[in-house]
């Protein structure tokens, strides 16, 4: 069983004596703090520097690939960390607990998306510079096919760990290389550790159904976000195991697609996909087939605007999630 909500003092016991900590930032929907920089300043170098001045604290940026096509300012960084003591620990997590549940807020009436700044708390003995080498070449999207795909996002927690659910956990620490260990926050807030296999790094090379449902991420993070959100909404339990919330996640939206296309909209929108899997995951299949149907039926008879055609499920959500709990036993 993974373990209760993470606070400061679980957090500060991760960092063992000796192994240097650092936090890995993810920058490329805002800084986690105010970094004066002006807007022209886009250097790699002069972001650094900026960004060592605001934290107070050595920063090192994880310079990506040539192939990766993202901006230097937008690149992820670390900054090093003066032990378990340090304030700054502290402070990153309460900012990735409210980043969390940011996403979380609206339970299924909201979009479940939100920044992800704080990206691990990454622990290692090695020199900074290797790394942010270490992490670049995690970074490099590799697999077994085709693609033009070449950045995978795992500076983002939520993306880690669905990288560590579908490819295993082992396969991910095989490629940490000198990271000894990446601490992170968990969509239900528990701290999850993946701890290296050894110490020459094992690239993470996806297969093409791996990569299929890698992509599906975002749609992933968005439906837990709105799942979650809601039984914080309702006072109710979430799932104790990430796996099982994961694999529970994925399969809602998978009969999600299935079911949209039976319904006959004509756009179906990533929030719809969402807005389903939601509602499947919080109530019986047969339950919320039925509400949809009848929901699209009687939208076909009022003059509201909506049409059996236009309909958006996100918009509906609520009022039949609402109408779900109502007819419970």
């Amino acid at each position: 069983m993974d373990n209760p909500i993470c606070d400061e003092a679980e957090l500060a016991k991760s960092c063992k004596v000796g192994v240097p900590t650092f936090i890995l930032v993810d920058p490329i929907a805002g800084e986690p703090i105010t970094v004066d920089r002006a807007p022209t300043v886009s250097s790699l170098a002069e972001v650094t520097a900026a960004r060592t001045l605001a934290w107070g604290r050595e920063v090192q940026a994880v310079e990506l690939h040539a192939s990766i096509d993202l901006p230097p300012a937008l690149f992820p960084y670390l900054v090093s960390l003066s032990g378990p003591d340090d304030a700054w620990l502290a402070e990153t997590l309460d900012i990735a607990h409210a980043d969390r549940m940011e996403a979380q807020s609206q339970g299924i009436s909201g979009m479940g998306r939100s920044a992800h700044r704080i990206g691990a708390w990454i622990h290692s003995s090695a020199r900074p510079d290797a790394i942010t080498s270490a992490i670049s070449e995690l970074l490099r999207l590799r697999c077994e096919c085709n693609s033009q795909l070449r950045y995978q996002r795992l500076a983002d927690s939520r993306v880690m760990l669905w990288a560590a659910h579908i490819a295993g956990k082992t396969a991910v620490s095989a490629a940490m290389g000198p990271i000894q260990r990446w601490s992170c926050l968990s969509a239900s807030g528990r701290l999850i550790e993946i701890q290296r296999c050894h110490e020459t790094a094992i690239a993470l090379r996806w297969k093409p159904a791996q990569l299929r449902q890698f992509m599906n991420g975002e749609l992933v993070h968005a439906a837990v976000a709105r799942y979650l959100g809601e039984l914080t909404l309702r006072g109710l339990d979430a799932p104790q195991l990430e796996s099982t919330l994961l694999s529970r996640v994925d399969a809602a939206l998978l009969r999600a697609q299935e079911m949209a296309a039976t319904l006959h909209l004509k756009v179906i929108r990533p929030e719809d996909l969402t807005a389903l899997a939601a509602l499947l995951l919080l109530h019986a299949e047969q339950a919320v087939e039925l509400i949809c149907r009848e929901a699209l039926s009687e939208s076909n008879t009022k003059d509201s605007g909506l049409t059996g055609t236009n309909v958006s499920l996100h918009e509906l959500a609520a009022h039949l999630n609402e109408q779900l709990f109502e007819n419970l036993p």
